[in-house]
């Protein structure tokens, strides 16, 4: 009796628990990436800012968001990606803030 009540309960149990699954739909971001004149070099994200759950902030040792360049920084409202007009062109940041509205970053120097 007690080997069928274990049984039944895995069953149960087998049946009834849900996953979670990661999504890797990002709406707008298909790819970070570097770009060497010999190959395609891996990426260091170094902070992601979240401001009020609506946009996101990231900073690293990027060149590129999708084919645009984003020179290691990028904000992204859920939908969209939105580059700075120049970005860092030394170093990479290696925090971001938001502070009374303003976006802050720090990089190394």
């Amino acid at each position: 009796m007690k080997r069928l009540f274990i049984l039944f309960t895995i069953i149960i149990f087998c049946y009834t628990s849900i996953a979670q699954v990661w999504s890797g739909d990002l709406n707008g971001i298909d790819s970070i990436w570097n770009e060497s004149s010999i190959q395609v070099n891996p990426i260091t994200m170094h902070d992601i800012c979240n401001y009020k759950d609506s946009l996101l902030y990231l900073g690293g040792a990027f060149k590129n968001i999708n084919s645009q360049t984003a020179n290691g920084i990028a904000r992204w409202d859920g939908q969209n990606i939105y580059y700075f007009e120049n970005g860092f062109s030394w170093g990479a940041p290696k925090a971001i803030i938001k502070y009374k509205d303003t976006s802050l970053a720090s990089e190394s120097f």
